[in-house]
């Protein structure tokens, strides 16, 4: 028996699986697309959010910020120089990036700079892959999504003249991943505060929510760049 709608063989059942799941895909699509639609249509009354400007000064605060908190639970933790470095690299060089960013300097180095960031991006990925082989649990599956959605995000965004030949790339939509990567990111760093609310230090969980704003905004600066450079 097959069925009449999508001619696919459901043997004797009433309700075609296929089509039930396909409708059910095509409402949560709907219904997530309206959810996207109402935020962003708030979030556009926000000039904060949609000055490139405020951002990155933005970012350069909270940078800062959490340089200052990793650097004091260096200092409590009785660790090197070298730690707080490897541990913290990728801030310290978007730290750098978003400074630089500000001079003459870094504005005619911009594509360079983006090459050395994605890279790191890469670099963060290939170290949550390897964290997930060796701990499985939910708090490292949400860790490399962020990953991934990041360096895939920004890789799109800034190099997108280089991929416009792959096309599930060429047709991501902007304002759709941002909006999953910012909820990725808040489940992600949900669940950590959760699991070492009552066992770490005080200096390490406002770390983690600094981090959380910083990949937010981070998030923000590559959806109005991408935004940007579509409508040129």
């Amino acid at each position: 028996m097959k069925c009449k709608k999508c001619k696919r063989e459901i043997e004797n059942l009433k309700v075609c699986p296929y089509c039930k799941a396909k409708n059910i895909k095509d409402s949560v699509v709907k219904n997530t697309t309206k959810a996207i639609d109402q935020v962003d249509k708030e979030i556009k009354g926000i000039a904060f959010l949609n000055s490139p400007r405020q951002i990155t000064n933005a970012l350069i605060i909270g940078l800062l910020i959490y340089m200052l908190f990793s650097i004091a639970d260096n200092y409590v933790s009785n660790n090197g120089l070298l730690d707080l470095i490897g541990n913290s690299f990728f801030y310290i060089y978007l730290t750098i990036y978003f400074l630089l960013l500000k001079t003459q300097f870094g504005q005619e180095r911009f594509s360079y700079m983006n090459v050395i960031l994605g890279a790191l991006l890469g670099i963060h990925l290939i170290g949550s892959l390897f964290n997930i082989l060796t701990t499985f649990n939910f708090t490292m599956i949400f860790n490399l999504v962020v990953d991934l959605l990041l360096f895939i995000y920004f890789i799109s965004s800034f190099f997108k003249k280089y991929l416009n030949k792959i096309e599930w790339i060429k047709g991501m939509n902007n304002k759709i991943i941002f909006y999953i990567l910012c909820i990725v990111i808040l489940i992600f760093y949900l669940l950590l505060l959760i699991k070492y609310v009552s066992v770490l230090p005080v200096l390490k969980i406002l770390r983690y929510i600094v981090e959380l704003f910083v990949l937010l905004l981070f998030s923000r600066y590559i959806y109005l760049y991408k935004k940007f450079k579509e409508m040129k």
